[in-house]
């Protein structure tokens, strides 16, 4: 049997053994739930009323109400009119929340147009406030106008000149905040899976070790195999995983958050493949890196120490890419954007806040690549020399002196 084999049969094995679990499955079906349920919430949550009721109160100018609309326009709300006799029926109205905010016209005896007042409840509505600031100004402005003795296409000159025009030098990216979302997503993703089934990884080779099994195994498999069945078995389950998950948030955010749809926001296969890639050089590194450590280990009490040795990196990485969000061009999140292993965090959120020339993503994801390997040789000598000492705590050393005993180099 060849070594691809072999290490496909331990990779089988262990993918089954997971995916068939319980606890895994109905975790899994709870998360797609709770997307799929949450998207409508998210949906209709995000979307602001931008409907607002105002009530008029005295001898307001005739075209109030449409100066009132217009300005609501001008600042994306739609405004609806309401008449009150008094300013007592009015401020009763506001007080039952029947409308929003009172426009009370002026009534000083030595000012007879006096400027209308705006009577709140509590605190001000800062977008209708802009809009009853606006239309009071324009009122004034025509009742000026008129005093003034100008004729109307004066009066429109006045009161509505040309706007000015406006050019950019570069055309904004409509997606880049789309891209940045996709991009934390997918690095809040590794972070979880690596944490989560790089722990799998090590519990499963702590308990194989505990119980002989990988004495067993080794009868017919070598170390090194067995450690890369392990991971790719497991590996290949955090990506399916990933995969379900990234399916039914593409789901939620095409049908109800994104209102040109996922497609038009930019989120296509070349978004997330190269995210697809980065998670996957980045769970090979973690996981090769917990199954060592899980070997040289033999009780639980033990193996929560050696899980915080991985997370001490992590955790760094993880609250750099969110920083990389705001600042992608910080000199920190520059250098740790080439620096395995925290590249796989920075890197995808760096290049999707900012223009990364794509020599730089390259050149990032080889030298990811090649530490990926030489952590794999690394791993898997100390897993070599560690994975038959049954019954005691094995150092880093004497798993890399043991390779040598056990004469099987990864």
């Amino acid at each position: 049997m060849s070594t691809w084999q072999q290490v496909f049969l331990v990779a089988r094995r262990d993918f089954l053994q997971r995916a068939r679990s319980r606890p895994f499955l109905a975790t899994m079906a709870f998360i797609v739930a709770l997307i799929l349920v949450g998207g409508p919430f998210l949906s209709n949550a995000a979307e602001p009323d931008l409907s607002r009721q105002v009530g008029l109160v005295g001898a307001l100018p005739a075209d109030t109400a449409r100066v009132l609309e217009s300005s609501g326009q001008a600042v994306d709300l739609e405004v609806t009119i309401t008449t009150f006799e008094s300013v007592q029926e009015g401020e009763t109205a506001l007080g039952d929340g029947e409308v929003d905010a009172l426009l009370v016209a002026g009534s000083a005896d030595d000012e007879p147009r006096s400027t209308p007042s705006i009577v709140w409840e509590e605190e001000p509505d800062t977008r209708l406030q802009a809009a009853l600031q606006n239309a009071v100004s324009s009122l004034g402005q025509q009742e000026e106008a008129q005093t003034l003795g100008l004729t109307p296409a004066e009066q429109r000159r006045l009161l509505a000149p040309e706007p000015a025009t406006a050019r950019s030098l570069q055309e904004p990216a409509e997606d880049d905040g789309v891209r940045q979302g996709v991009a934390f997503a997918a690095m809040l993703l590794l972070y979880l899976s690596v944490v989560l089934f790089g722990q799998f990884v090590m519990i499963g080779v702590m308990e194989e070790k505990a119980n002989r099994v990988v004495e067993v195994l080794l009868s017919r498999v070598r170390a090194y195999q067995l450690l890369a069945g392990k991971v790719m078995g497991i590996g290949t389950l955090a990506l399916l995983q990933i995969v379900v998950l990234a399916g039914a948030l593409y789901f939620v955010a095409d049908r109800y958050l994104l209102e040109d749809g996922a497609g038009d926001a930019g989120i296509g296969l070349g978004l997330i493949v190269p995210l697809i890639g980065w998670f996957l050089l980045g769970f090979v590194f973690f996981a090769v890196l917990y199954a060592a450590l899980g070997a040289t280990a033999t009780r639980q009490e033990d193996a929560q120490g050696i899980a915080l040795l991985p997370v001490a990196v992590i955790l760094p990485a993880y609250f750099i890419g969110i920083y990389a969000t705001g600042e992608p061009d910080a000199a920190l999140v520059q250098v740790t954007s080439w620096i395995p292993p925290l590249s796989p965090f920075v890197m995808p959120i760096r290049s999707a806040a900012a223009d990364v020339p794509a020599w730089e993503v390259a050149v990032s994801a080889l030298v990811l690549l090649v530490a990926t390997y030489g952590m794999i040789r690394l791993a898997g000598r100390v897993y070599t020399g560690a994975i038959l000492s049954v019954g005691q705590k094995v150092s880093l050393r004497q798993a890399w002196r043991g390779a040598d005993r056990v004469g099987s180099r990864p």
